[in-house]
């Protein structure tokens, strides 16, 4: 059930820091 929610989450978690490792490696 916490995994159902989590998903969501984690994918707009992963969005986020991928957005902040382009600037970052860059």
């Amino acid at each position: 059930m916490i995994k159902n929610k989590k998903t969501p989450h984690v994918k707009h978690e992963i969005k986020l820091q991928s957005k902040s490792n382009i600037p970052t490696s860059a």
